[in-house]
Order: C-alpha cells, then structure tokens, then sequence
C-alpha cells in the first residue's frame, strides 16, 4: 500500500500534486482531474513542488535526487542531486 509523503497545491490553484512511497510524482488538474504520472526512478519520493509560474513540477526523492518535468510536455528538464547544506 503507498503511503503519500506530500501534497502540493500550484501557485495558480489549477493543480494538485502528490507524491508517494511508490515513486512516482502524481499531479492531478482542476477541476477535470485529469492525472498525469512522473516516474522518479525511485523507491521513495519524499517531496514535491510546483515552480513559481505553475508549470514545473520538482520532485525530491529518498535518496536527494531532485527531477524537475514541465508539465505540459512531460519533458525532464533536469535531474540532479538536492543541496542540503
């Protein structure tokens, strides 16, 4: 059973986006909920974001790896690992 470790309302409130203990990034669009999956290659995702303009989504994995997808496209824009420090 996946665990959601959290959630995410866009800055433009047309979006809704989770992620799991199953590693993937889920973001759901108001009001249609229409769902689209981003796959984190991950066994865990324990954050996730909007950008600022609502049309990134970023999410941080168990092991600090940041992906980060425009959302329309669905195209990864970058993979990288989270600076903590």
């Amino acid at each position: 059973m996946k665990k959601y470790t959290s959630l995410c309302i866009s800055p433009d409130e047309g979006m809704v986006a989770a992620c799991s203990t199953d590693k993937f990034v889920r973001v759901w669009t108001l009001p249609f909920n229409r769902e689209i999956i981003f796959d984190m290659n991950s066994n865990s995702v324990k954050q996730v974001f909007f950008s600022p303009d609502s049309k990134l989504v970023v999410g941080r994995s168990a092991e600090n790896i940041i992906r980060i997808w425009d959302i329309k496209s669905k195209e990864e824009l970058k993979l990288g690992d989270a600076d903590l420090s």
